[in-house]
């Protein structure tokens, strides 16, 4: 089993969902690929109605991948898996594989666009 998150749609104040799933072949999420940045800076989402810090990274992801009519359903290491829990970690991470193989597809955040991301493509 492993939990979802979905991100909610709207402007302003990023809002999530997490829910638990059995990991399955058909079972419909993106697995998001993210540098952690900075563990100093946190910022605050709601999930669950509750207030969860988030790297400045992973906010900045959810940021971009939110939209303003669909509600994205979302694997994330830092707020799928319970950090703080070694036992749930070490679980975790060993489906890891699985849990990226059974996605419909994995996103990969770079970090935001500056003047130089043209060049790179």
């Amino acid at each position: 089993e492993i939990r979802l998150l979905r991100l909610l749609p709207g402007q302003g104040p990023i809002c999530c969902t997490l829910t638990h799933a059995a990991l399955s072949n058909n079972l419909r999420y993106e697995a998001l690929s993210y540098c952690w940045g900075d563990s100093s800076t946190k910022l605050s989402i709601s999930c669950n109605g509750e207030r969860l810090l988030v790297g400045e990274s992973l906010y900045s992801a959810l940021d971009h991948l939110r939209d303003s009519l669909q509600k994205p359903t979302l694997w994330i290491d830092a707020i799928c898996i319970n950090q703080t829990d070694i036992g749930e970690r070490n679980s975790q991470v060993t489906l890891m594989r699985r849990i990226y193989s059974s996605c419909q597809r994995a996103v990969v955040w770079l970090g935001p666009a500056d003047t130089q991301t043209e060049l790179a493509f």
